[in-house]
């Protein structure tokens, strides 16, 4: 049994749930719990065994915005989700735009899975960010490539 099969049985999440990627964050109850985030194909979920067990799986389905935001008024490092049931507040991200990419990506798909409506729906800067080309800092000699490839 692999980790995310194991993941899924602990989220009680159907088989056909595909996981994507996980961060270390915590969720603001009555206190910053520290825990991981686990996010799939149509769920974001949360566990923490901090001071008591936390299980939360919050269908993508459900969710209604997800926002960049800060702790202590000035720290970039949290995400604010609201959903149908109310609100979630994630912080002590260390790569939080990155989390919060794949959550707004995973909300996107999962809301509306044609990926040519989804064009229409991103922002000039979400569509710079999602065909940006790579520039290579130095290229290969001609001479290195197979004749075939290299230039007249």
């Amino acid at each position: 049994m692999g980790r995310a099969s194991g993941y899924r049985r602990l989220f009680r999440l159907p088989d056909s749930e595909h996981f994507i990627e996980d961060f270390s964050c915590a969720l603001l109850r009555k206190v910053l719990r520290t825990g991981r985030m686990f996010v799939f194909t149509n769920y974001m979920c949360f566990y923490t065994n901090v001071f008591g067990e936390i299980i939360e799986a919050i269908a993508f389905d459900d969710v209604l915005d997800i926002k960049r935001t800060n702790t202590a008024l000035f720290f970039p490092n949290a995400i604010e989700v609201r959903t149908v049931h109310g609100k979630y507040f994630f912080g002590s991200f260390l790569v939080r735009d990155q989390a919060f990419r794949v959550l707004v990506d995973q909300w996107r798909r999962s809301s509306n899975p044609d990926p040519e409506t989804l064009l229409g729906q991103a922002t000039p800067e979400e569509l710079e960010q999602m065909y940006r080309t790579v520039s290579v800092p130095f290229a290969p000699s001609p001479l290195l490539l197979p004749p075939n490839l290299r230039p007249p």
